[in-house]
């Protein structure tokens, strides 16, 4: 009796053994497959595949989210968790040479405050660099009032909500008459008791995001959208170039709500900032949750 014991568990180790050996095998002879699977030779190949692969590449014969845009539908901004300062430093400056801006003074207001009645700090004034040095709470998501001398003041949006220090790169105060000139030269004039929009879009990578095209319900026959193509606005122009840039002049004064989308049709993302009478807005549009 021991020994037909002892023989039937050997027995049932060698099974186990052939069925491991089969296993492998089996995964084996899939991994060569996939290997060799060639789902695509061009991007074409992958945009052929339907829906599911707009905006992928093909990169070793395999289709793969572009990194670009590989973050769309998948944005989550958590609410934060604790109650902290955050510094966000707004670079003011010269919309063709890029120069810094001197002389700016501006108040941090509450997005609900549309007059800024009553703001949060009312003594922000920018450096000899041009920098606009601003102390908030994780998650706010109001705005800076500024202004200098010759300038159309500015109302420059948080968006996303501040989730801690961060860096404005660019924010150009105007001269109404250059504003009025890049108008005329684009066949258009001002309204005067318009407000106006400037954009700065960025990709899931946080690098400005070229081929944008933006876009708004709250315009009218007054309302034109412009992009900013190499340092000069174009109302001609159909999305945004390596800059990202662009926006809309003659908007009615009130709240508005911005959009971005990609041409093939996927959403980037939405915002909604305050226009006023004879004010440029300026805010950022980034991949945003759904």
């Amino acid at each position: 009796m021991p020994s037909a014991v002892w023989y039937r568990g050997r027995a049932s180790r060698r099974l186990v053994q052939l069925l491991v050996a089969a296993t492998l095998a089996a995964s084996a002879c899939s991994v060569l497959v996939d290997r060799n699977r060639q789902q695509c030779y061009t991007d074409d190949d992958c945009h052929a595949h339907g829906e599911a692969f707009a905006g992928s590449v093909c990169i070793k014969q395999v289709c793969e989210p572009e990194p670009t845009w590989s973050c769309l539908g998948g944005v989550d901004w958590p609410t934060p968790a604790d109650v902290r300062k955050a510094t966000v430093t707004i670079k003011v400056r010269d919309l063709i040479t890029e120069e810094p801006m001197v002389g700016v003074t501006g108040r941090l207001c509450r997005k609900l405050d549309l007059t800024c009645s009553d703001p949060v700090t009312s003594d922000l004034a920018a450096d000899q660099n041009g920098n606009l040095v601003v102390i908030v709470d994780l998650g706010f998501d109001g705005y800076v009032e500024m202004r200098a001398k010759d300038k159309m003041p500015g109302l420059y949006f948080f968006y996303p909500p501040v989730d801690g220090d961060r860096e404005v790169s660019f924010v150009p105060l105007l001269n109404p008459a250059v504003l009025g000139q890049f108008a005329q030269l684009n066949g258009k004039q001002l309204v005067a008791d318009r407000g106006h929009v400037l954009i700065g879009a960025y990709d899931c990578l946080r690098h400005p995001a070229e081929g944008l095209r933006f876009a708004t319900t709250d315009g009218d026959g007054e309302t034109t959208p412009f992009y900013v193509l190499e340092k000069l606005p174009k109302a001609t122009a159909t999305e945004t170039d390596r800059s990202g840039r662009g926006g809309f002049i003659n908007l009615r004064a009130g709240s508005v709500t911005v959009s971005a989308d990609l041409a093939d049709g996927r959403h980037v993302g939405s915002a909604s900032v305050l226009v006023r009478s004879g004010t440029m807005t300026y805010t950022s549009l980034v991949p945003s949750p759904k």
